[in-house]
């Protein structure tokens, strides 16, 4: 499946989750390009992210070295779980797993362990990002608006 979605959409971040650090990789070589360690530690004995809020800066500082331009955010981020745990990752883990790629900026997160195998098969759209687009759009229409509006005040 994780093979599916890296020919489907070759512009998507992918990403290996450890606990104490992640790799950004680069599809179709998987060659490893960066590595981040956590700032903080996360490590807990009974779950992959023990701290929500250090999993997710070190996830923003992992997809700030993306080769991306500004104006390209991150859309779809694949995020394979490699730690090796001695039980299933829970739902309630999924989920948090999933909403550290929302909270890092992405607009789509695919949940993914180390078999390959798709975690979240439904997967969410941000609507974080939805509202910042259409706050941005709201502020250009505006600003150019009130800009003829000036040209033709000045006639």
């Amino acid at each position: 499946m994780l093979d599916h979605h890296l020919k489907q959409h070759p512009r998507a971040v992918w990403v290996h989750l450890y606990s104490k650090h992640m790799h950004l990789l680069e599809h179709p070589q998987q060659n490893i390009i960066t590595t981040v360690h956590s700032h903080l530690e996360h490590e807990h004995p009974q779950t992959l992210i023990a701290d929500f809020d250090a999993t997710v800066l070190t996830l923003k500082t992992l997809l700030k070295q993306a080769q991306r331009p500004w104006y390209q955010p991150v859309s779809i981020l694949l995020l394979q779980v490699k730690e090796p745990l001695d039980h299933p990752l829970s739902h309630l883990e999924i989920r948090a797993i999933s909403e550290v790629g929302y909270a890092a900026g992405a607009r789509v997160v695919h949940v993914y362990n180390s078999e390959d195998h798709l975690l979240n098969p439904q997967p969410k759209d941000s609507t974080v990002f939805t509202l910042v687009q259409a706050s941005a759009k709201l502020f250009l229409v505006l600003g150019f608006s009130l800009f003829l509006f000036s040209i033709w005040m000045d006639q």
